[in-house]
């Protein structure tokens, strides 16, 4: 009897190239950002659409000036603190990506893989109002695996304060840039409209913007 296969029910199962077209970066750019984030190699290296959108995530904080070092440790620290709330447990072979595709709760998300912490991270309520050690029943199994994942918060939030710093300091260059670029592209024919629609209905189905992707909205 065949084995049974979660990867068989997932969408938009693309190879590497398929990928790198996708996000117009080459292949071996592609392999090197896996490789720094710690990404796997999905079985018959067949990626699912989470890996599409976490990457226009990663590609979009790097625009706006975040460091790659900087990011695979805001990644580091996410899935450590979804390991301390259980967040591996379902079985999946990416499950630090299986809620990257999920709406609603922004306050409350993680920002690469946009898991619900159950928690308003933007209260800034650790000192005292969040209280995670105390929350047994809903998340931890005892008060030492709470106190872990308090002490693992409080480093994410501080990475995160650093990243969100960042982008706001680099938000009036790029708005700059982007207009610039309008102009630049109003001057020169750019491809037929209707093949640049059909690549934005694309773009937009795997993330292709900051509104199609979750918990950058």
């Amino acid at each position: 009897m065949r084995r049974h296969d979660p990867w068989d029910k997932r969408s938009g199962m693309e190879h590497l190239s398929e990928m790198a077209r996708e996000l117009n970066r080459p292949v071996a750019a592609l392999k090197k950002m896996l490789k720094d984030l710690g990404l796997p190699v999905p079985r018959r290296e067949r990626y699912p659409t989470e890996y599409v959108v976490f990457l226009r995530k990663v590609m979009a904080l790097r625009r706006l000036g975040v460091g790659e070092e900087r990011l695979a440790r805001l990644f580091q620290l996410e899935k450590d603190l979804m390991r301390l709330l259980r967040a591996d447990v379902a079985g999946s072979e990416i499950w630090f990506l299986d809620f990257v595709m999920q709406v609603g709760g922004g306050a409350r998300r993680l920002l690469l893989t946009n898991f619900d912490v159950g928690c308003d991270l933007e209260a800034r309520a650790l000192q005292p109002g969040l209280d995670l050690a105390g929350r047994h029943e809903e998340l931890f199994e005892g008060e030492a695996m709470g106190e872990d994942a308090l002490r693992v918060l409080k480093k994410y939030l501080a990475e995160r304060a650093t990243v969100l710093s960042t982008i706001d300091a680099e938000m009036p260059l790029l708005r700059g840039a982007v207009l610039w670029g309008r102009k630049v592209l109003g001057r020169h024919p750019g491809p037929k409209g209707k093949a640049r629609a059909g690549r934005k209905r694309r773009r937009m189905a795997r993330g292709g913007s900051g509104e199609g992707l979750p918990g950058l909205a």
